[in-house]
């Protein structure tokens, strides 16, 4: 999971080539966004409840499989967070990088492209965390009901 982040970290810098200035109004709605999608997804994982599970290795199980969902959710939330607090920290004689300039090409990256990326690649991973979730939480209502049917 770190691996993805940090391909996708790169890979988001390298798109950051992108000539495109998104807004800060933007990235922050964004950021916005994914801070709601990830409260939900907490208090889903949260309000879980494993009581009527009366096989052990299920509940093991099934407790482990929540356990890597949050901490899915945890560390995507908190690399987006810590990428995105440092871009707002940086003075605007850093928001713009040049690599390259000769005569009338110039090649740079801005920092607002590369959050951008990165912002909506933690949006693609957290609803594909709350779909692994719903499916998840169908398993556990298949298992609960063969449990009864016994």
């Amino acid at each position: 999971s770190m691996k993805r982040i940090i391909i996708a970290a790169l890979v988001c810098v390298v798109l950051s080539l992108i000539p495109l200035q998104p807004t800060e109004i933007t990235l922050n709605i964004l950021y916005g966004l994914i801070g709601v999608l990830f409260l939900v997804a907490m208090s889903l994982i949260i309000a879980f409840d494993g009581s009527k599970i009366k096989n052990s290795e299920l509940k093991k199980g099934i407790r482990d499989s929540i356990h890597d969902t949050r901490n899915n959710f945890l560390i995507i939330f908190a690399a987006c967070s810590i990428f995105f607090v440092v871009y707002s920290l940086l003075p605007d004689s850093m928001q713009q990088v040049t690599w390259m300039e000769k005569d009338s090409f110039k090649l740079y990256s801005t920092w607002s492209v590369s959050v951008l990326c990165f912002l909506l690649y933690t949006i693609i991973v957290l609803i594909y965390n709350y779909i692994d979730l719903q499916q998840l939480y169908e398993d556990i209502e298949d298992e609960l009901a063969k449990d009864t049917n016994k």
